[in-house]
């Protein structure tokens, strides 16, 4: 969808949320911290209807990325031009608040394969005129595995996998 809502700072006169059409987000995603403008030209008027209503504001500054890094599904296409096969890499984030895909170089892959669950960390954030993009940091395995379902779910709340001989020996006492 794209669009998205800020909820801005008591502390500057506002205290509804301010809904922002997909094509203001000025590259914000959920839960970034950043600038806005509202204004009462053509462009910008009151979203909705009645009670449910919110004034449009415009991301003019993002200051703070929320999200880094991200689990998502790894995806390949391939298209023919010419006689040569281009494939794109590119990753589907599974938290349905981010909107976008994330294109992946080719070198940035791991090797991972289509239908893999992954971790990217983002490395440019998507704007109206150009897509996210990232790169691999870790391959969970197959989207349908269980296993790596539990790896990505326990690696995304920061619920540690691995532990110190110390700490090992420390739980079997």
């Amino acid at each position: 969808r794209g669009f998205g809502f800020i909820t801005p700072d008591p502390a500057e006169g506002e205290t509804e949320d301010l809904f922002v059409p997909a094509r203001v987000t000025g590259g914000a995603i959920d839960g970034d911290r950043g600038r806005y403008r509202m204004q009462n030209d053509s462009d910008f008027r009151r979203f909705g209807r009645g009670e449910d209503s919110r004034i449009e504001a415009a991301v003019t500054e993002v200051l703070e990325h929320s999200i880094t890094s991200l689990v998502a599904e790894f995806g390949v296409e391939a298209h023919i031009r010419g006689r040569k096969t281009v494939r794109r890499f590119y990753a589907i984030p599974e938290n349905k608040k981010l909107a976008f895909e994330v294109e992946i170089p080719s070198s940035r892959t791991l090797g991972a394969r289509r239908g893999d669950k992954i971790r990217l960390e983002l490395v440019e954030y998507p704007t109206a005129a150009t897509p996210a993009r990232g790169q691999v940091t870790q391959i969970y395995g197959p989207k349908e595995s269980r296993e790596a379902n539990y790896a990505a779910i326990l690696d995304d709340n920061g619920i540690p996998t691995v532990f110190s001989a110390e700490v090992l020996t420390e739980a079997e006492e």
